[in-house]
């Protein structure tokens, strides 16, 4: 929970008795008597600036100085979240920061409402909750990465470490439109991003310098560092026939946990310039990346039915902090199930399958680390013959 110096310092710093974010016209979000770190924590998430939309707000956060309950709190997990009689709260915010937030998960539809303590460090839950009315108002959430070359717009899908973000970098680097990374919203036969910002690997940054000179200081070092410890244990790798040996196979997962540490979070807009950043972009092409144990790139056609479907299973993987609330919920009151939640897979499947009706859609099969130029190359004469059988 927030200390009382924290509410004091946030209950001093209130900016009005209402802020909205409005989400491409598609969902609005409106903080009721937040404070201006609040309002500040929102629009760093979204990467979005406070704005009006047409109609009411989809997602409403209320902020009081201190969330108060008449009764005892019974406890489910260390900390994690907690009931009473009539109420549920979640006790922990991004990366296990304490909060104190009441939200009624069997409320959860394409409304949804909670009640948060000012002055967090970050909302809990709240791209899950964003996620989740996309989808119940008819708006398909994908974790993938998207963009506009020459006129048509591609979405590439995968689940984490599918070089996702590779593939956007080599494109961008070669004249590409930014649409988003990491979350994209498909409705009405276009693709919406947002500009919150974008995480790549420092060795697709080696092959784009442009785009590395643009990386802080602080980034720099610490991937270096890690960087250097992954090339200390890698080649300790035996690859004999003692490579599945109990100490091998410790070393082989300090080295993968060494790379994935490697990350490096970069705004849109400050990285590739705001003309260059739609956030917007007709659906014309998907594509499916998944790494796999060789060297070449291959790409070949992939059903629909097959990509909604490993779609569908990216998206509640993704969903597993916000799912586990819920099966808490339930645990804590039987009666209260949400029909939303409780078809989540099959709702997204639907939904995908007609989100991504006539719509070209392949496989992408890649080493993994994959070079930018190695994805660009092998995506290129798809994209290429994609334009000519549209002209």
């Amino acid at each position: 929970m927030t200390s009382s110096a924290d509410r004091q310092t946030a209950a001093s710093d209130k900016i009005g008795q209402v802020v909205d974010f409005n989400v491409h016209d598609l969902v609005g979000i409106r903080l009721v008597n937040p404070s201006r770190s609040d309002a500040h924590i929102v629009e760093r998430h979204l990467g979005l600036a406070p704005a009006g939309f047409p109609g009411s707000p989809s997602l409403t956060i209320s902020f009081v100085d201190r969330l108060s309950v008449d009764q005892p709190l019974r406890f489910l997990g260390r900390d994690d979240v907690a009931f009473t009689d009539d109420a549920f709260i979640v006790l922990r915010s991004r990366n296990l920061a304490r909060a104190r937030t009441r939200l009624a998960m069997e409320q959860i539809g394409d409304t949804c409402e909670l009640t948060c303590e000012t002055g967090l460090p970050a909302i809990p839950l709240l791209r899950q909750l964003l996620n989740l009315i996309m989808l119940a108002r008819g708006v398909v959430p994908v974790h993938a990465a998207a963009f506009c070359h020459q006129g048509r717009g591609v979405l590439v899908t995968g689940w984490s470490h599918g070089s996702k973000t590779g593939t956007l970098l080599a494109f961008m680097a070669a004249g590409a439109k930014f649409v988003g990374d990491e979350w994209i919203y498909l409705g009405h036969d276009r693709m919406y991003g947002l500009p919150d910002q974008l995480e790549a690997r420092p060795w697709y940054l080696d092959e784009l310098p442009k785009y590395r000179r643009r990386v802080g200081l602080s980034d720099r070092v610490r991937t270096g560092l890690t960087a250097g410890l992954a090339r200390l244990t890698g080649p300790l790798v035996a690859p004999s026939e003692r490579r599945n040996s109990l100490g091998n196979k410790l070393i082989r997962h300090a080295h993968q946990a060494l790379l994935d540490q490697q990350s490096i979070h970069l705004k849109p807009l400050s990285l590739f310039g705001a003309d260059n950043c739609l956030l917007a972009s007709p659906l014309d092409v998907v594509i499916v990346a998944v790494s796999h144990a060789a060297e070449d790139v291959l790409i070949k056609p992939a059903e629909i039915e097959q990509v909604a479907g490993r779609m569908a299973a990216s998206f509640v993987h993704e969903q597993a902090s916000l799912m586990s609330c819920y099966h808490k919920h339930l645990f804590a009151f039987p009666d209260r199930r949400n029909p939303l939640l409780d078809r989540i897979e099959h709702l997204y499947r639907e939904r995908a399958v007609a989100a991504l009706e006539g719509k070209p859609s392949y496989a992408m099969l890649h080493p993994y680390p994959a070079s930018i130029g190695a994805l660009q190359e092998a995506v290129e004469p798809l994209l290429h013959r994609e334009r000519s059988s549209v002209s």
